[in-house]
């Protein structure tokens, strides 16, 4: 990260949400939203793809126990991410994007999205089959359920703190990044 990209954000009254995995806890996401913050105060990012990297992991987070919980993870921090998707995204109408960005409308679209995963949805048993795709999407949908329903009452508040955040510089089209 570029340090005045960095300095910029953190000196403008950016601080992230998230966190990266700490301990036993499987929270995730912090690089995720400095990159959607950055885009968000104008800078552009950089992929390429001959970069490689060699990831050394520990065998307990090689269990399919590990991948639940941190799928699970991945869907709490998905609700803080939506601030920062919500200030992205150019609607067609006002009433479209206000209407999509409340609370309840994004629990029951999370409900139904569960109620696809079927009896994996419900059964913590089934979901302990190793390697069901299915299980894990089921693990994502609850841990954002958990979370939005955590959030509740600053959901719409956490939306508007993005939109308005006074890093941010540009309208930014998440279909632009090449993250």
């Amino acid at each position: 990260v570029r340090k005045q990209a960095w300095r910029q954000l953190r000196d403008q009254g950016f601080r992230n949400e998230l966190s990266c995995r700490c301990g036993t806890e499987l929270s995730s996401g912090s690089d995720e939203e400095l990159c959607r913050a950055l885009r968000l105060a104008g800078w552009k990012l950089y992929y390429d793809p001959r970069l490689r990297i060699r990831h050394f992991m520990t065998a307990g987070r090689l269990k399919w126990e590990y991948l639940r919980r941190l799928h699970r993870g991945f869907g709490v921090a998905s609700v803080t991410m939506d601030a920062y998707g919500f200030a992205a995204r150019r609607s067609r109408t006002l009433m479209g994007r206000l209407f999509k960005s409340t609370w309840p409308v994004q629990m029951i679209l999370t409900i139904l999205d569960l109620s696809r995963c079927g009896k994996m949805a419900v059964s913590s048993r089934l979901r302990e089959s190793e390697g069901n795709a299915a299980a894990l999407r089921a693990e994502w949908e609850l841990g954002r359920l958990r979370a939005l329903w955590q959030v509740r009452g600053e959901y719409g508040p956490r939306i508007r703190q993005v939109r308005q955040a006074p890093w941010r510089k540009v309208q930014s089209n998440p279909g632009d990044q090449r993250i």
